[in-house]
C-alpha cells in the first residue's frame, strides 16, 4: 500500500540525530499537537533540508505516513526563517528557553488551541529584540503557554483563603506546590517561600499583556530574571521538565565587567 502524504505547517521546536545522516524532527503544528517526522540525509551539507529546519524556523512539510509513528519528511519549504534569532547568543537562548517549553506542552494529536500563532509570534518579535527585550518577551511566552496549558499560577489571591494581596506588600509567600500567591495567615500551614511582590505584579503583566505591549513596557532586567527564577521552579513542578536553556537565558543577565 502506498504511503499517504499530507501538508502540514509547522514550527521547529527540537532536532534529534537519528543514524549517520538523519533527523528526527518535532514540529508544532498549527493545531497546537507535536508532529514528529524523519528528515532523511538532513544532516548532509548538500542536504536540501539543512538549511531549512533550523531552530525556530516555520515551514511547510510534505509528510509521508507510512504504517510507523514517524512521519517522513518528502519536501519542506521555509515559511520563515526567523534568522534574527540566530544572530545574537542571547535572543537564541531566549527562543531555545520558549521551544523547550512549547515541545513539552505540544503532544501528538492533541490540540492546545493558540500554542501555534503564539509562538511563531514571540520568535518573531524577538528576532528584533535586544538581549534584555528577548529575556523579557521569554517570560511573557512561559507565562502565557502555562496558562493555556491550564497552570497558570495564582499571582493577586491566596490559594489557601483567597484573600487578595495587599497593594501596599514587600515581600510575600508563594507556593509553587499549591498553585500562588499565600496570605501570611495561610502561610503557616502551606509550604512556601519568599519573593517580592513586584516579582508576581511583573509576572501578572507579562501574562496579560501582548508581546508588542511587553516590547514597549522595557521592564528591568533583574526583576525579569526574578519572573524567570519563579517560572523555572514552576515548570518543575507542575511540568516536571527542567529545561535546558534556563541557566543560558539567565546567565546573560549577571552583571557584565
Amino acid at each position: 500500500m502506498a504511503d499517504r502524504t499530507d501538508r502540514a505547517r509547522g514550527v521547529v521546536l527540537k532536532k534529534t540525530k537519528l543514524g549517520e545522516s538523519d533527523l528526527i524532527v518535532t514540529l508544532l503544528a498549527q493545531d497546537g499537537s507535536a508532529l514528529k517526522l524523519v528528515a532523511k540525509g538532513a544532516r548532509k551539507p548538500q542536504s536540501p533540508f539543512s538549511s531549512r529546519l533550523e531552530l525556530c524556523s516555520v515551514v511547510d512539510a510534505l509528510v509521508a505516513k507510512g504504517r510507523g509513528s514517524l512521519g517522513i519528511a518528502r519536501e519542506v519549504r521555509l515559511v520563515s526563517g526567523n534568522a534574527g534569532l540566530r544572530g545574537d547568543v542571547d535572543r537564541i537562548a531566549s527562543a531555545s528557553l520558549a521551544a523547550e517549553l512549547a515541545e513539552r506542552i505540544a503532544q501528538e494529536e492533541l490540540a492546545v488551541p493558540r500554542l501555534f500563532d503564539m509562538t511563531c509570534a514571540v520568535f518573531e518579535r524577538m528576532g528584533a529584540a535586544d538581549a534584555d527585550g528577548a529575556r523579557a518577551l521569554a517570560a511573557a511566552y512561559l507565562l502565557k503557554a502555562l496558562s493555556i496549558s491550564g497552570f497558570a499560577p495564582s499571582l493577586r489571591v491566596c490559594v489557601g483563603c483567597g484573600a487578595a494581596l495587599p497593594e501596599t506588600a514587600g515581600m510575600v509567600r508563594f507556593s509553587h506546590v499549591d498553585g500562588g500567591y499565600v496570605c501570611g495567615e495561610c502561610g503557616r500551614a502551606i509550604e512556601s517561600v519568599r519573593v517580592a511582590a513586584r516579582t508576581l505584579a511583573l509576572a501578572e503583566f507579562l501574562l496579560f499583556s501582548t508581546f508588542e505591549e511587553v516590547s514597549s513596557a522595557r521592564p528591568d532586567a533583574q526583576e525579569v530574571a526574578g519572573v524567570l527564577q519563579l517560572c523555572r521552579r514552576w515548570i518543575e513542578v507542575h511540568i516536571g521538565a527542567n529545561l535546558r536553556s534556563f541557566p543560558f537565558a539567565l546567565g546573560s543577565t549577571r552583571p557584565r565587567p
